[in-house]
C-alpha cells in the first residue's frame, strides 16, 4: 500500500504491483474487506472524514495491465452502493476508458491500470458523492 489520500469528495489508495501477496487483492470480495478495514484505520486518525467514500484499486492482471477499482461507502452511508455504480460509468465515460462492469455489484469496474489515474481525476471533479 502506498499511501491514502484525501482528495476532498473522497479518500482513495492503491495496492501497488510487487506488493507481497498482491494476488489476493485482485479478488471482488477481499478487496472490498481491504477498503472497509482501511477506511475505518484512516477515520480513527482523521475523524473529519467520516462522511467521506472510500476507494481502493488493484492490479488485476499484470499481463494485461488491468486493475480492479472498489468504492466504500461512507462510515454513515452503508447503502450508497448505486451511487458508485452512476459515479463510475460517468467518469469512465468522461475519460473515455475501456472499462468493465460486468460484477454484481456497482461499486467495481475493471480497467486499464494507464487509466486509472485519469479515472480519479474525473471522479474528483465529479464531486457525485
Amino acid at each position: 500500500m502506498h499511501q491514502v489520500v484525501c482528495t476532498g469528495p473522497f479518500i482513495y489508495a492503491y495496492v501497488e504491483e510487487g506488493t507481497p501477496n498482491v494476488k489476493h487483492f485482485c479478488k471482488q470480495l477481499i478487496l472490498c474487506k481491504l477498503a472497509r478495514f482501511l477506511r475505518e484505520a484512516w477515520i480513527a486518525t482523521n475523524r473529519r472524514s467520516r462522511d467521506l467514500p472510500f476507494i481502493l484499486s488493484a492490479p488485476l492482471s499484470t499481463a494485461q495491465g488491468t486493475c480492479i477499482i472498489v468504492g466504500v461507502p461512507p462510515h454513515s452511508e452503508e447503502s450508497q452502493k448505486s451511487e458508485f455504480a452512476q459515479a463510475f460509468k460517468q467518469a469512465a465515460d468522461r475519460i473515455q476508458a475501456r472499462a468493465t462492469f460486468d460484477h454484481f455489484d456497482g461499486s467495481v469496474v475493471e480497467m486499464s491500470v494507464d487509466e486509472r489515474g485519469r479515472f480519479f481525476d474525473a471522479l474528483i471533479s465529479l464531486s457525485a458523492f
